[in-house]
């Protein structure tokens, strides 16, 4: 019994330091501008190594792009200039603002698409993994529930908020999230699903 009892502790601690090594690359990751869900699974596999890395190499694609997209989000405001009320110019710039890893202002323009169309699932979705990227897990939770009362057969939307269940530490609910984008999707996008789900050291129930 106390075997029993020392295997399920060493079980737990490990598993705690593996989200917590994830949520630590992650949150190295945002901090330099890059997507911190991204960086969640190699701190998740790689712990302080994961860590350093995060540091080094977070950001520095941005910056290579940095004149082409300063271009994009021109174009994007001159569109918006132009129809200030539509919703899909500042989910166009909301995008490449989040692609330059410029996370805040793309929240901002996702919130105010939002607020001009209260039903477009892209700029819940798009808002969500902005906020994942900066930390704000409980945020990109509410976001991604939101596309799923828009669109429940949307499977992306179901491993995204797994993906921000897990990064929170809510292993229970992220393997329920996972498994219900499993049932939702195509094959191609199972296997996403399955491998993402082995790397976070999460099982389909």
């Amino acid at each position: 019994m106390e075997d029993l009892v020392m295997l399920l502790v060493t079980l737990a601690v490990s598993i705690t330091f593996m989200l917590f090594s994830g949520g630590v690359g992650a949150a190295i990751a945002a901090s330099r501008g890059a997507s911190g869900s991204e960086w969640f699974v190699v701190g998740l596999l790689f712990g302080p190594v994961g860590w350093l890395l995060a540091g080094l190499m977070a950001g520095r694609s941005a910056e290579d792009e940095g004149p082409v997209r300063a271009s994009e989000v021109a174009r994007c405001t001159r569109a918006i200039e132009l129809d200030p009320t539509s919703a899909a110019a500042y989910v166009r710039r909301g995008n490449v603002y989040r692609g330059r890893l410029q996370l805040q202002p793309a929240v901002d323009d996702f919130s105010r698409a939002i607020e001009l169309d209260p039903a477009n699932a892209e700029a819940f979705s798009n808002r969500g993994l902005a906020r994942q990227s900066l930390g704000k897990d409980d945020l990109a939770i509410a976001d991604f529930t939101k596309v799923i009362e828009l669109d429940p057969g949307n499977a992306a939307a179901y491993a995204d908020r797994g993906a921000a269940e897990a990064h929170a530490g809510d292993s229970t609910a992220a393997t329920a999230d996972f498994d219900r984008a499993i049932d939702r999707a195509i094959d191609r996008d199972r296997v996403a699903i399955r491998r993402y789900m082995r790397e976070a050291r999460l099982r389909p129930s």
